[in-house]
């Protein structure tokens, strides 16, 4: 069972979960309340046409999200990357102290690393976003994604 078809599957089972809840998960674009799209590729046409923006809304990082849409490399890329944004600059301080003072050059990696891991995530979710409508709606209904005018006047995300 490939990336795809387990985060379906998932995707599926958490929204059958929700069926009989407050706020159920949405399966499919017309389940969403107030969405101006009544099907996946008219939202993909209005995102090719420049009419739209597709953003990462949340500012949280969910690893379970994540994990669920993301390949076994780009898993371990950015389990490197957040390991060695904080390991890095503390053997640069150590070999500062026991080899050399040029060694303070390495902890602004510190920075590069954690740009880089959060690029990857976002990349993940917005490409897993416009993989399938089923992506979408559960992406759209966790808040991890929205829908942006190419002015920023204006946004769609779940609850507005």
């Amino acid at each position: 069972m490939n990336t795809a078809d387990k985060s379906d599957a998932l995707i599926l089972k958490i929204a059958e979960a929700t069926r009989n809840s407050e706020k159920p998960l949405p399966t499919s674009l017309t389940q969403i309340p107030k969405f101006p799209f009544d099907n996946f590729d008219q939202l993909l046409s209005y995102l090719r046409k420049g009419d739209g923006i597709l953003q990462r809304f949340s500012i949280n990082y969910d690893a379970d999200i994540y994990t669920m849409f993301a390949s076994t490399l780009e898993k371990n890329l950015h389990t490197f990357l957040s390991i060695s944004a904080f390991l890095f600059p503390f053997a640069c301080i150590a070999l500062a102290f026991i080899q050399s003072i040029w060694w303070i050059a390495g902890i602004p990696y510190f920075f590069f690393a954690l740009g880089k891991s959060k690029k990857l995530y976002n990349r993940v979710i917005l490409k897993a976003a416009l993989k399938s409508e089923l992506n979408f709606c559960f992406l759209y209904a966790t808040k991890q994604v929205c829908l942006t005018t190419p002015d920023y006047e204006h946004s769609l995300y779940w609850g507005s």
